[in-house]
């Protein structure tokens, strides 16, 4: 069956009976991919609201997103997210963005459980929202006080830091699962040693934000591994089963946000 974009007039009709309280965005904005909307549908009306629109390069301020986007958009957008040189760009989803022109709050405010909800079906920002470019805080080179970070630190991770570690030389079951409680849970927020945006990046202990970034660290960690043509096995399958464990303990019956599947 082909799928059908939903149509844009809704959106125009809102614009109409408040257009007193319509937002002025000013930035350059780039339209990439698409569904819902037509992206050529989406130009048009930010158009009509004098949103200044560019091709996606270093000097785009906003992203709007489609649910589907081209492979090499989207790598384009991760080295801007990664780019010290440049301020990273603002993600926004198609849906996201027309709400913002059209009310005037940013939905970019609402707490991590609601942006995550806002984004499920998006499949860009499945890509982009992987352990390593975390949605919607930039990644710089510093520490946000004009020193540099450890690069190395950043490489190993929270849960290495903390001494999770699988496969043959790694831990065992009951050595690993305490870490894993420890990591959600007892640190509110991460150590010092850690960028600011990194230790944002991770949420509060308890959190969805919490639970989520650890589900996914794990889940990219054994889809890397699964891809090698000598695969890991015992460490695949110590991350298996630990994310079936974090599932059944941490996840079922508490949270919504989307758990990651595991694809070889």
């Amino acid at each position: 069956m082909t799928r059908r974009h939903a149509s844009i007039l809704i959106p125009h009709w809102m614009s109409k009976k408040i257009d007193a309280i319509r937002y002025e965005h000013r930035d350059q904005t780039s339209v990439i991919g698409d569904y819902p909307y037509l992206p050529s549908e989406v130009e048009i009306f930010l158009t009509q609201r004098g949103v200044p629109l560019q091709p996606l390069d270093e000097d785009t301020a906003t992203v709007v997103l489609g649910q589907e986007c081209q492979q090499p958009d989207l790598r384009k957008i991760k080295g801007m997210l990664i780019d010290s040189a440049h301020e990273s760009p603002l993600l926004y989803s198609q849906e996201m963005f027309l709400a913002l022109l059209v009310t005037g709050k940013d939905p970019l405010d609402e707490d991590d459980d609601e942006l995550d909800r806002m984004v499920a079906n998006y499949e860009s920002f499945a890509f982009l929202m992987d352990p390593e470019f975390e949605w919607p805080f930039p990644l710089t080179l510093t520490d946000g006080a004009g020193g540099s970070i450890d690069a190395e630190l950043l490489e190993i991770g929270f849960l290495r830091w903390l001494g999770y570690r699988v496969g043959q030389s790694g831990k065992r079951a009951d050595e690993r699962r305490p870490l894993l409680d420890q990591a959600f849970e007892e640190w509110e927020v991460l150590p010092d040693e850690f960028p600011e945006y990194y230790r944002r990046a991770w949420g509060a202990s308890g959190s969805a934000r919490r639970l989520k970034k650890i589900a996914d660290s794990i889940a990219h960690f054994r889809f890397l591994h699964g891809r090698k043509l000598e695969r890991p096995r015992e460490a695949i399958a110590d991350w298996e089963s630990d994310l079936l464990w974090l599932y059944k303990k941490r996840y079922k019956d508490r949270f919504q946000f989307r758990w990651p599947r595991i694809d070889d």
